[in-house]
């Protein structure tokens, strides 16, 4: 099983023996510049997403999250101006969530982040109503001496990241409320059932249990302006929340053990324990000033992994499709780049960041879509970094 499946099959376990439910945080990067000048002033969109997992489709136990903490990695001679936020506390995420990931699939842990267009389309809305949050210096004494798993933002990364917070040149820290709450024996916001292949290897006492699980999840949303340094180079940005107090610990890479049901409840908590991210920037006075939105790395059927990347893409198509069908890659201002054929029986190509005549493409934002009869039927757009 992969992580995502066997933190849900421990999610399960914990839910069934306690009937306590569980929470956990996840942090998105919706948008975040991959390229700037130094001593640009950058714009950072992530969401931070709690959900609470229970069995039977309600809240056996009342939650109350108060907070939310929220931490930035920043490398030397970089600062954070302002951190913003917005907490959607009317919007049913979770029911819309089952419109664009498909539960039975969980070959990959990023199904969240390819499938992320539904939260990023929405997030215009949510700025209007964004409101500071306060700074608070001591969150970085109490981040000290930890050991994080960070996931990179837009999935150009397959393993985690182990990351040492005091290897960080600096962390600056913000709070605020939240108020988080579900009443116990409320419903939770939808019903999912769990793949059949988890359910598969339950006991058999636990698998009637997997077919009803409640989930609700709640978004904030935030909204970060950072001063970027003055060295050149490539950068790595860090980014952690969580709501409520943080957990008490110093390594919080290890998962739970699913064969060591002695010991589940502490196991289960370390679930608990915040997400994080990170994103790597390259400065320089030469480069252009690129913008990776997580929603665009897929449109439907049509993918394209890495969104950002510097030697090549690789394209996913449609696998049924007829006709004259092939990936037309432009520029910003329309120009045509490059025309990929699709072999027959094959759903993948590779743009390996040249034009026409051969040459490199120069770094920036391009349109790829797939044509039909010179009709685009779906587009995505990809940065090449360099």
């Amino acid at each position: 099983m992969n992580q995502l499946q066997k933190l849900t099959v421990a999610t399960l376990f914990l839910s069934v023996l306690f009937l306590v439910g569980c929470s956990t945080d996840t942090l998105l990067v919706i948008e975040h510049p991959v390229e700037a000048k130094p001593g640009d002033t950058i714009t950072v969109e992530l969401g931070s997403f709690y959900g609470h997992a229970t069995p039977m489709g309600m809240v056996i136990s009342p939650v109350n999250r108060d907070s939310l903490h929220f931490l930035i990695g920043l490398p030397e001679g970089w600062r954070v101006l302002s951190v913003d936020y917005h907490i959607a506390r009317d919007w049913k995420f979770a029911n819309d969530l089952l419109k664009v990931v498909d539960l039975q699939d969980l070959e990959t842990d990023n199904t969240f982040a390819q499938n992320s267009e539904l939260f990023t389309d929405s997030i215009a809305s949510f700025r209007l109503s964004k409101q500071p949050m306060e700074s608070n210096p001591s969150l970085a004494a109490l981040f000290a001496g930890r050991t994080h798993n960070a996931s990179a933002a837009f999935g150009t990364e397959d393993e985690p990241r182990v990351v040492t917070t005091d290897g960080i040149d600096r962390w600056v820290g913000f709070s605020s409320p939240v108020n988080i709450r579900l009443a116990q024996f409320s419903p939770t916001d939808t019903v999912v059932s769990l793949p059949d292949s988890v359910i598969a290897e339950l006991d058999e006492q636990y698998q009637q249990m997997a077919e009803a699980i409640g989930v609700t999840i709640v978004p904030v949303y935030l909204h970060a302006t950072i001063i970027t340094g003055d060295q050149a180079g490539l950068h790595d940005i860090y980014y952690y929340s969580k709501t409520a107090q943080l957990p008490e610990g110093e390594d919080f890479t290890q998962y739970p053990d699913l064969d060591d049901q002695s010991s589940l409840l502490q196991q289960l908590a370390m679930l608990d324990r915040g997400s994080m991210v990170y994103v790597s920037v390259n400065t320089g006075p030469d480069v252009s000033v690129l913008s990776q939105k997580t929603i665009r790395a897929t449109s439907g059927d049509l993918k394209a992994y890495p969104a950002s990347f510097s030697a090549h893409t690789t394209i996913t198509v449609p696998e049924n499709r007829s006709g004259d069908q092939r990936v037309v890659i432009k520029s910003l201002d329309g120009k045509l780049v490059k025309i990929l054929s699709i072999k027959n029986g094959a759903n993948q190509v590779i743009w390996d960041g040249t034009d026409r005549s051969g040459s490199r493409a120069v770094p920036g934002t391009y349109v790829v879509s797939f044509v039909d009869s010179n009709r685009a039927l779906s587009s995505v757009v990809v940065n090449k970094i360099r």
